[in-house]
């Protein structure tokens, strides 16, 4: 009669010797360093079983050398590379080499030695051998630039999309990027990793391929390979070049759909800005001698030689504001911190090119506060406005947000009403779009400024929409708004719309959804007709962004099957 093997019989062992004893070297590496007796059961043995799960790597040397010391190995090597890199300035550069990861010559061993489907029985070993693989030159230099025609050219594309990229220092600054008759990051040409954010974009938009190397991936890599760097020592030109850099890479991955990527370079630009004390210029709060002694590494806030210099720093600060904004409108989350008690005083934006000639506060305190709880006086260039409906939206979905959660009700009712009077007296004040030239400067961004109240609207209100009536007619009305503000956008063709649109559209989408299924009395067919026209919206305006494709598709998913019957 044949007996079926218990599961301890399946497992291999190495046959003891005469003594009844593993022979010297065959226990597990885990026995060997606690002095124990090991019976050499494979793939684990009795002992590391036993340890539940403390010792459940065990591991044998015969065949090889095993997994942890390949890994222990390969750490001495990452370790000595990493030393050599770090003194190759007192150094040869010439001295640094790298190891081509595919040539067929190499015999690095690998850091995690591949398994195949028998190699438990025996130990973990690997087929590499731990000799080392030749050593290549560096193939790539990360700091060399584009040919100075193919500079020319993207800085020219760049300009016309620059906006929508998050640009907020002066237009001059774009000529300091050709100037390459001085080494690459020298100053006062721009930071390395600023200068590839400016490629990195204008390869985006670029209609005639680039050749290679210099692709769209190759500015992404030398831009984000750069940003450390950039960012050591406390001149202040170079930190709000690095702010600007963090802002250009935000945004790209913005209008990449890439909501992870961007929300860490946007909130790596606003912890710059603030421990660069950006949001306390001209403040009323701190002495100015004081922020001398107490702030003089890192502080942009103090030390400004002109009032263009003053004013990129304000629009450093704004943008970043925005933007961060921005993500977490599309994500839908809480601020971070409350909003009216952030602690920023300085002043409003202006147009970069206006500070010359305009006049600001010589003093700022509560900006955000006074503009939240309604007693706002200030901030009526485009730029402030398209600041204050950003932090709208913000508010809105912030409290929202909270909506179902511990806030009590009558604290959230505050609040509500509160929020809902800010947003309707800023859009009663906002200025007719019809009535602005349509070459002027501004009129995109009072444009995009009108939509983004709508979006305000629409995020305090949708999550009462079948509740109150009040809130589903206000919906309404602000999503009518948004389909028939279309008509007013330039022509897809030419200009590049706001990274905000595709949220607007989609936002207005819910609202008709919510009408069609909740049985809205002016009829099925009126609001299909919306439907439809705000689709085709949508759809013109797709190829200029992943973004705007992604939530064109969710558009659609929300109306499938949508018929006028």
């Amino acid at each position: 009669m044949t007996t079926s093997p218990s599961p301890s019989d399946s497992r291999s062992r190495t046959p003891p010797s005469p003594n009844g004893h593993l022979p010297r070297g065959k226990a597990c590496m885990n026995c060997r360093r606690r002095k124990i007796k090991c019976d050499g059961e494979k793939p684990i043995c009795g002992q590391c079983s036993r340890s539940r799960g403390l010792f459940d790597d065990c591991e044998y040397a015969t065949g090889g050398k095993t997994r942890t010391q390949l890994l222990e190995e390969s750490l001495v090597q990452l370790q000595r590379r990493i030393r050599e890199l770090e003194t190759a300035n007192e150094t040869h550069a010439a001295s640094i080499f790298l190891h081509h990861p595919y040539s067929p010559e190499s015999q690095l061993p690998a850091l995690l030695p591949t398994y195949g489907r028998d190699d438990f029985a025996s130990s973990a070993g690997s087929s590499a051998s731990s000799s080392p693989a030749p050593m290549l030159p560096m193939s790539i230099n990360m700091s060399e630039e584009p040919p100075f025609e193919l500079v020319q050219h993207l800085v020219y594309i760049f300009q016309q999309s620059s906006s929508r990229a998050g640009w907020f220092l002066h237009p001059s600054r774009l000529q300091d990027v050709l100037m390459n008759d001085l080494p690459f990051g020298q100053s006062p040409r721009l930071c390395p990793s600023l200068l590839n954010g400016i490629y990195l974009w204008a390869s985006r938009f670029t209609p005639a391929a680039l050749s290679a190397p210099h692709s769209e991936q190759f500015f992404l890599n030398n831009a984000l390979s750069h940003l450390h760097h950039d960012l050591t020592g406390s001149s202040p030109l170079k930190i709000l070049q690095t702010i600007q850099a963090e802002v250009l890479l935000s945004f790209y991955y913005l209008d990449d759909g890439k909501f992870l990527e961007g929300s860490f370079h946007a909130s790596a630009a606003l912890s710059i800005c603030y421990s660069s004390k950006l949001h306390l210029i001209r403040s009323s709060q701190l002495d100015c001698q004081q922020m001398l002694e107490e702030y003089k590494l890192g502080d942009l806030s103090i030390g400004i030689s002109s009032a263009t210099e003053e004013g990129e720093r304000i629009n450093a600060f704004w943008t970043v504001m925005r933007l961060n904004s921005y993500f977490l409108s599309y994500n839908q989350s809480p601020s971070p911190f409350n909003l009216p008690d952030s602690g920023v005083d300085t002043p409003w934006p202006l147009d970069i090119t206006s500070y010359d000639t305009t006049r600001i506060p010589s003093e700022s305190s509560e900006t955000l506060k006074k503009f939240l709880e309604g007693s706002s006086v200030d901030g009526f260039s485009a730029e402030a406005l398209y600041v204050k409906a950003s932090t709208l939206v913000e508010s809105a979905t912030s409290l929202s947000s909270s909506f179902s959660q511990t806030r009590s009700p009558n604290d959230y009712q505050y609040h509500f009403a509160t929020l809902d009077h800010v947003i309707e007296k800023f859009k009663n004040n906002l200025p007719l779009v019809d009535a602005l030239h349509n070459d002027s400067a501004s009129r995109g961004i009072i444009l995009t400024t009108r939509f983004l109240s709508y979006l305000a609207t629409i995020r305090l209100h949708f999550p009462l929409i079948d509740q109150l009536e009040d809130s589903r007619d206000k919906c309404l009305v602000a999503a009518t708004a948004i389909l028939r503000g279309g008509s007013l956008l330039p022509d897809p063709q030419s200009t590049q719309v706001d990274p905000i649109m595709p949220l607007v559209w989609y936002s207005a989408c819910e609202v008709f959804q919510k009408n069609l299924a909740s049985g809205h009395p002016q009829g099925r067919p009126f609001i299909i007709d919306m439907v439809q026209s705000l689709l085709n919206t949508i759809i013109l305006y797709s190829p200029q962004s992943y973004l705007t494709q992604l939530y064109l598709s969710r558009a659609q998913q929300l109306f499938r099957g949508l018929t006028p019957a």
